[in-house]
């Protein structure tokens, strides 16, 4: 995460376990530049964002 944070690379977040929940809330919550994905996601729904 922090790797593509510092390479600018846009992500979509979908936290599994671990840090992955802290890297997540901040990258979408605090910071901005991410967008998190739900749990029961649809195709629709990942397209929307990544356009």
């Amino acid at each position: 995460t922090v790797e593509s944070l510092t390479a600018g690379v846009p992500m979509l977040c979908w936290p599994f376990s671990g840090d992955q929940q802290m890297d997540c809330r901040y990258s979408c919550n605090e910071w901005g530049i991410g967008m998190e994905i739900s749990n029961d996601v649809k195709r629709d729904e990942v397209e929307r964002l990544v356009r």
